[in-house]
């Protein structure tokens, strides 16, 4: 038996949240549950920054102190928000529906028939609250992030300013030194040369002395060798002149004097041989000499200028030294600016993925209680039985797929083809109203009670003008052919007689 069948309104607040808004459970039955991250200490962080000053050393100990502080977040706290809607399937269901404009003026024939909300306007607007807090809090954060990765970026760039100064100052400093230098440097080099050239001058003029004794007497032994060769020329032809005539003591006694002629030769050329020798050797001698005095000099002349070029090292090692610090410091800071950068999008994320789980894009000027239409029916059985029925906003086809629908299950029941009929508008929204209405009701018996004297009230069973509207209601589903006669009878003689 049906007891009744009504027409009730389910409450929903919508609070505006900038160009979006907020859907509120009326009843209170929904909850989101968020996960806050908190950061590190971010005025301590700041805080130390600056406290490093302009001391390179100090600096580097506070980065190597936060080397790891924002690595990840400090810690994770759950939050709870009673009565937050943000189940996806029914936000899409909520922008489709209250996007047409289905509100229910105040003071509507409808009143009596709105479910009674658990949570007032303030308490929506304080759940709401919780919301936009925390997303006010996760921008707070990710702006904070911000500004001390500013911090950090500002330091950085004063230490590099500071030690570029540092490194401008080594190079002027050893630069003034060298211009001082310089030219001691050059007055002793000048000096070492004079002393190089007046040695080299002694070499060589001993050098030339021996050469020229030695010279003297090679061009002795070469006019005694000539007079030799002369003399040896004159025997020959002595020799000659006798052996004609017939002499043979005369050719003796020249082929003897040949003799003595030709050893006497060799003996000057032997002494030609050993001065030639003796003039190589004083002149490689010379030279070395002048060698060994150019390369000592060159020595003391090289230590003089390494001088210049020792004061060019230590200045490129501690230009180096700085800038390996400034490159050290630069990769410690982009290693924690990275760190945060991180932290940066991860809260950039949650705020977005907090607006677009909780909000839809509905624009509201005001904090509105707006209602979800359905239709509650009680069955009432043996032995006190009783059963609850709940039918969302619903879906019809259209007549011309519908007729085809029809005509190939027109052997099916009425209960299914009527389900070829209409289908739910959301099976997101037919499941939480279910669970916020039918469920309840088997739990609390109070609030049963409660939608039974008002379903009771505003029964369609005991309207007026019921029967008419349902017995018109037939007749345009039998004309469509959408149901048959004998159902359509039984329906009219079930409940057309009913009366108020």
């Amino acid at each position: 038996k049906v007891a009744f069948i009504s027409k009730v309104y389910y409450p929903l607040w919508l609070v505006p949240w900038e160009e979006r808004c907020l859907v509120v459970d009326g009843l209170g039955l929904s909850s989101y549950r968020a996960e806050y991250a908190k950061l590190p200490d971010l005025n301590l962080f700041i805080e130390d920054l600056k406290r490093s000053g302009v001391v390179s050393r100090d600096f580097k100990e506070t980065l190597d102190r936060h080397s790891e502080t924002f690595r990840d977040f400090e810690a994770f706290a759950d939050i709870s928000v009673n009565g937050l809607i943000t189940r996806k399937g029914l936000l899409d269901a909520f922008v489709k529906y209250f996007g047409k404009g289905s509100f229910i003026e105040e003071g509507s024939n409808e009143d009596s028939a709105l479910i009674p909300p658990k949570l007032g306007e303030d308490d929506a607007l304080e759940t709401s609250r919780k919301v936009m807090n925390l997303w006010r809090l996760i921008r707070a954060d990710w702006k904070g992030l911000e500004q001390a990765l500013n911090v950090l970026y500002e330091r950085v760039e004063l230490h590099e300013r500071g030690i570029n100064c540092e490194i401008e100052r080594i190079r002027e400093e050893y630069e003034r030194k060298a211009s001082n230098l310089r030219p001691v440097i050059d007055e002793k080099v000048k000096k070492l040369a004079q002393k190089r050239d007046a040695e080299v001058r002694k070499v060589e003029k001993a050098t030339e002395k021996r050469l020229k004794s030695a010279m003297k007497k090679k061009e002795r032994c070469e006019r005694r060798l000539q007079r030799l060769e002369r003399n040896e020329i004159f025997i020959l032809k002595r020799i000659e002149h006798f052996k004609r005539k017939g002499k043979d003591v005369k050719v003796d006694y020249w082929n003897s004097k040949l003799r003595e002629c030709r050893r006497e030769i060799k003996e000057v050329e032997r002494e030609i041989k050993a001065v030639s020798d003796q003039i190589e050797a004083i002149t490689r001698e010379g030279e070395e000499k002048v060698k060994e005095v150019e390369k000592r000099f060159q020595e003391m002349i090289s230590q003089e200028e390494s001088k210049i070029k020792e004061l060019e090292a230590l200045c490129d090692s501690e230009i180096e030294a700085k800038q390996k610090e400034l490159k050290e410091l630069k990769s410690m800071a982009e290693r924690i600016a990275e760190d945060i950068k991180e932290l940066i999008e991860k809260k950039k994320a949650h705020a977005s993925s907090l607006r677009e789980e909780t909000s839809i894009p509905l624009k509201q000027d005001e904090t509105v209680l707006a209602y979800i239409p359905l239709y509650l029916v009680k069955y009432e059985g043996e032995e006190e039985k009783v059963r609850y029925s709940l039918h969302p906003p619903m879906l019809a086809s259209s007549h011309n797929s519908l007729l085809k629908k029809i005509r190939k299950v027109w052997s099916f029941s009425l209960e299914s083809r009527i389900k070829l009929l209409i289908s739910p508008f959301s099976k997101d929204l037919e499941k939480m109203l279910n669970s916020a209405l039918i469920e309840r009701m088997s739990k609390d018996e109070v609030f049963r009670e409660k939608i039974d004297k008002m379903c009771c009230s505003n029964n369609l069973l005991g309207a007026r003008d019921f029967g008419r509207l349902l017995t018109d209601g037939i007749n345009q589903l039998k004309r469509r052919e959408l149901v048959k006669l004998d159902e359509a009878m039984a329906i009219l003689e079930q409940y057309g007689g009913v009366k108020k």
